[in-house]
């Protein structure tokens, strides 16, 4: 739910003033199916990130986040000030907030496949699992008759994992807030004929709270694995490592620890030849 108020306000006949604030209730992520569970991986105490994790415990939950992602608010405002009175030099900045919202991929999506529900396991060709099978199907309905490797199924530890497995899990930070990007920006505009305009302007962004890893191409549900400990790669280069938290093999979390900031200064010329409008611009990095 949202909600968006705006307003122009002509304070003198020199100076005009645009603002707005929006609301926003991304709610909480719930299973939509009877029978679906969601299952969320909680750090635990540990004097360490990877003590955290190895003591972490996989427990059932019916939403996602601890709370509704609410009360959620993005102000905006504008100003343009006619420095000469005339309209040919307009001095002109702003500033607007932004907060996305967390995707449903990344949310209740991203949990379904963690035990106790249905999980997906990983099957290697080195003895560590039960060998993958390739074959043909023998029918034309649902499962298809195609030969499936042996899965065993195990009582979850007391982590809420199963123990030696390579299954893939995924975790959330319950105190997530909604990812923020703030951008401004400054200009300065000249008429130098009746036609042509030119103008030179900054323009900056800082963004905080964001997703990590977050923004890949192509990709809805994303995260960092963290199941991992310095040197694991190098003594299991087939990825067949159980990690610091024995209960599965690869560990994507979603937190919100990652910024972004870019700084940028343009400048630019309008033209306009009877109906067409012919602009240039340039833009750069001023550090």
């Amino acid at each position: 739910m949202c909600i968006r108020d705006r307003d122009t306000w002509k304070v003198n006949r020199k100076l005009t003033a645009n603002y707005g604030i929006r609301y926003d209730n991304f709610g909480n992520p719930e299973t939509a199916v009877s029978g679906t569970v969601l299952a969320n991986f909680h750090l635990a105490s540990g004097s360490t990130f990877l003590d955290q994790v190895a003591n972490g415990v996989m427990t059932k939950q019916a939403h996602t986040f601890a709370k509704d992602m609410n009360y959620v608010f993005s102000p905006r405002g504008g100003v343009a000030y006619d420095v000469s009175g005339n309209g040919r030099w307009v001095a002109r900045g702003g500033f607007g907030m932004l907060r996305n919202e967390f995707t449903l991929a990344n949310g209740e999506s991203s949990l379904r496949g963690n035990p106790p529900g249905f999980v997906l396991p990983t099957f290697y060709n080195n003895g560590s699992t039960a060998a993958p099978v390739f074959g043909y199907g023998t029918q034309n309905k649902f499962p298809f008759g195609f030969p499936l490797p042996q899965f065993v199924g195990a009582p979850l530890d007391a982590h809420g994992g199963v123990t030696g497995s390579q299954i893939g899990v995924g975790g959330v930070d319950g105190k997530l807030s909604a990812p923020t990007a703030l951008n401004w920006t400054a200009g300065l505009e000249h008429q130098l004929r009746a036609n042509l305009v030119a103008n030179v302007g900054y323009v900056g962004s800082h963004g905080s709270s964001l997703v990590a890893a977050g923004g890949n191409t192509g990709g809805v549900s994303y995260g960092v694995d963290v199941n991992i400990y310095p040197g694991d790669l190098i003594q299991h280069p087939t990825f067949a490592s159980n990690g610091v938290w024995t209960g599965n093999g690869k560990m994507c979390i979603r937190d919100r620890e990652e910024v972004s900031g870019t700084p940028t200064s343009d400048a630019s010329h309008r033209k306009r030849e009877r109906k067409r409008i012919w602009e240039r611009n340039c833009t750069g990095d001023p550090r």
